[in-house]
């Protein structure tokens, strides 16, 4: 069985699948790009694969862009959700999960986690959004997030934090914790990066050249 790696280009607009069934000879299967209509895949900067769909985040659109990739070789459009400043509040589309029903979708200049229906993936849309930073929920240029289990954990770039949020209820997602501070412990400036893995999450910091393990 073929195995395969879902790529999102920023600059060449594009989502590229390569073959890595044999990694020492990786080779390209397929590509869907370009900027707006119809692809709306402006300036991509991350993406998530489930089942036959890959949700691609465009931080020039402001969109979640979601694609069919039942067929590597020839991926196609399937839907979309954008807008900025108001709902979904989708500003600077930089990190994205999907767990069961819902997209994690981090908005840098949207200073927000929203969360997307993704149910009928040709049709997503808004469900919930937390935003704000400087303060709780401290979200200040948002960048990845983890869901794992009822919360999701936020690398905020400008906060120099990792901001845990309650999804419990996609609806109204909830400020839980926060831990943060750069320059000396706990060493997050330009927090940008985030995975979770049993009671740690390792925070990778641009600014402190850093990874942090959080308890």
């Amino acid at each position: 069985m073929a195995v395969y790696a879902y790529v999102a280009a920023k600059t060449d607009h594009a989502l590229s699948i390569i073959d890595v069934t044999d990694p020492a000879n990786p080779t390209f299967k397929g590509v869907i790009k370009g900027i707006h209509s119809p692809n709306w895949l402006y300036g991509p900067r991350h993406v998530h694969v489930v089942g036959n769909y890959a949700y691609v985040v465009a931080y020039e659109e402001y969109a979640l862009s979601i694609i069919d990739v039942t067929d590597p070789a020839n991926p196609t459009f399937k839907g979309v959700i954008k807008g900025k400043d108001a709902e979904p509040w989708l500003a600077g589309a930089v990190g994205v999960q999907v767990v069961g029903n819902y997209a994690y979708v981090t908005a840098s200049l949207d200073n927000a986690l929203s969360i997307i229906d993704v149910t009928d993936p040709a049709n997503p849309t808004f469900k919930g959004v937390i935003r704000g930073g400087g303060a709780e929920p401290w979200l200040y240029v948002t960048a990845e997030v983890h869901v794992v289990g009822n919360y999701a954990y936020v690398a905020a770039f400008s906060d120099d934090a990792l901001s845990i949020i309650d999804v419990t209820d996609p609806a109204n997602p909830t400020f839980k914790g926060v831990i943060r501070g750069g320059g000396a412990e706990p060493w997050l400036d330009g927090a940008a990066g985030v995975h979770v893995v049993g009671n740690y999450a390792y925070v990778a910091a641009q600014w402190e050249h850093s990874l942090s393990i959080i308890d």
